[in-house]
């Protein structure tokens, strides 16, 4: 014990679970509907999503 601390209370919060937030409802609505892109690598994402890879 602490000099003038007469008791001290540990409380432990729950884990964080992702499943239970927005975005992650949002992401699984998206993949849901086919709202998601695929690529083997950083170019070809870029070419999908702006139409062309920045230099």
């Amino acid at each position: 014990m602490l000099m003038g601390v007469a008791s001290v209370k540990v409380h432990k919060s729950d884990e964080y679970d992702i499943t239970k937030t927005a975005s992650f409802r949002k992401a699984k609505e998206d993949v849901k509907h086919g709202r998601v892109y695929q690529a083997d690598n950083v170019d070809e994402m870029f070419k999908q999503i702006l139409g062309y890879v920045p230099d």
